[in-house]
Parts: C-alpha cells; sequence; structure tokens
C-alpha cells in the first residue's frame, strides 16, 4: 500500500479503501490516528520553532540598534510671530529637528534653562535644534518673557 506524505498529514492510498473503512478501532486505524495526531504535533512543534527564531531574531535586531523599518528623522516648524509661538506646545521623536522661524521686526530667543538656549534670532532668520535627550522642555522668549512654548521629545 503506497503512502504519501503532503505537507504536515499523511495520506494513504489504497484501492481497497471499503475494506479499511471496516477496519475502524483495529490497530490499524489507531496507527493512522497516531500518525496523524504526531504530524500535527510536529507541525505544532515547527510553527513555534519558527515562531521564537523571528522572535528571537528581532529581539537581536532591536538590541543591535538595527531597525528594519526605520523612521526617518522629521524636521518641525515653529514659527515667532506677533510674540508668540506657534505652535505653542509641540510633540516630537528624539532625533527630529525643530526649525524656528523669526517672522517678527524685531529679534527672538528660544531658551530653555539648562537644555538649549538660541542666543538672539534675528528678524527673517531661523535657528535649528536636534535634542539629544527625551523630555518635557519649557522654554520662552528672553526679550519678551510672555513668550513661551513646550517641546515635548518622546
Amino acid at each position: 500500500m503506497p503512502v504519501f506524505g503532503i505537507g504536515c498529514r499523511t495520506l494513504v492510498y489504497s484501492a481497497h479503501l471499503k475494506s479499511l473503512a471496516s477496519l475502524k478501532g483495529s490497530i490499524f486505524d489507531k496507527g493512522l490516528h497516531r500518525m496523524n495526531t504526531l504530524s500535527t504535533l510536529s507541525a505544532l512543534d515547527l510553527a513555534r520553532r519558527r515562531a521564537l527564531a523571528v522572535v528571537a531574531a528581532a529581539g537581536l535586531a532591536t538590541s543591535a540598534g538595527l531597525v528594519w523599518a526605520a523612521e526617518k528623522p522629521v524636521t518641525h516648524t515653529v514659527v515667532m510671530k506677533a510674540t508668540s509661538y506657534a505652535p505653542l506646545a509641540l510633540t516630537i521623536k528624539r532625533g527630529d529637528t525643530v526649525v524656528w522661524i523669526n517672522e517678527d521686526p524685531f529679534p527672538h530667543t528660544v531658551t530653555s534653562a539648562g537644555a538649549f538656549d538660541s542666543k538672539s534670532i534675528a528678524a527673517g532668520a531661523s535657528w535649528k535644534y536636534k535634542p539629544r535627550k527625551v523630555g518635557d522642555f519649557a522654554y520662552t522668549c528672553t526679550f519678551h518673557p510672555n513668550m513661551k512654548g513646550t517641546l515635548r521629545v518622546e
């Protein structure tokens, strides 16, 4: 009786299927059931092993600093106009860049005590900053203390 393996299950081909049907409950039938169960368990075991390998590879890639679909850094803009920052609050990712553009006819600063300081930004000029630390940074214009903004770095 030829035996053919297809995927994880084993099919038995016989010209005498009717005679095999009468063997239900016999040693032959129990053997087929056990073989089918073992092949299913083997398939589940193989699937688990593959899943664990994928998870392990992802963990290694992450711990090694590799990123499969790396997000590119983004440049964000804050406009200084009418003695205010727009937007007042900005959330970015670490590694992104923020550009403050002064559209007022007089200078401004972007100053966060202990974190960053643009110094004087002339009318029509801009200043770029690329944060290295995560956190919330309140900033102000030292020339116009009523100008306040917040930068959140995640």
